[in-house]
């Protein structure tokens, strides 16, 4: 919000495109509604579109936040082409928390519309960006999670059992993995 404040009053919009898909991102995780979030991500598109910067990298936060938050809201349709987007707009050498998000929304999308082999598909496409990060990022725990109840869903019973006996005890004890195990 600092940061946000700081290049609105130095007119650096590049960097309020990054600020408000970040907000976008954290909102729901701080007490904000997903209609808020969208809101935030919404108004980084408008931002980045006004300069002509529709297709740049920076965007794609906002993109997956926002699309994200249309899945929350039942917005299938709006999510998918959302996520459409952050995908033409990810670069290969990009930063891999990014893909990270983009791959997780992907599989929450695939997840609701009844397709679990894809979803499947994005969630180790998202545990593999993972692989690439210095430090645990805040969306791996929720993509295992995720991951776990495809595999249930799928009738993975004895791959997703094997995964939960491998996770941490401290996260076995997480709400998102302990939806997964029952």
């Amino acid at each position: 919000e600092q940061a946000l404040a700081l290049a609105r009053r130095a007119q650096r919009p590049w960097v309020e495109i990054a600020c408000l898909g970040h907000l976008g991102i954290a909102g729901p995780w701080t007490g904000l509604s997903f209609s808020t979030g969208l809101e935030l991500s919404e108004e980084a598109v408008k931002v980045a579109e006004a300069h002509g910067w529709g297709n740049d990298p920076m965007l794609v936060v906002a993109l997956a936040s926002g699309a994200m938050g249309l899945l929350w809201l039942g917005r299938f349709d709006d999510a998918e082409r959302w996520l459409e987007r952050a995908q033409d707009t990810l670069r290969p050498d990009g930063e891999p928390g990014t893909e990270l998000i983009v791959h997780h929304a992907r599989g929450l999308l695939w997840l609701v519309l009844g397709r679990p082999a894809e979803a499947l598909e994005s969630f180790h496409a998202a545990q593999r960006m993972q692989t690439f990060l210095a430090d645990k990022h805040p969306y791996a725990l929720r993509t295992q999670a995720r991951l776990l109840q495809t595999q249930v869903c799928m009738g993975q019973l004895a791959a997703a059992q094997a995964a939960i006996e491998e996770i941490s005890e401290v996260e076995r004890g997480a709400s998102e993995i302990r939806v997964a195990a029952a």
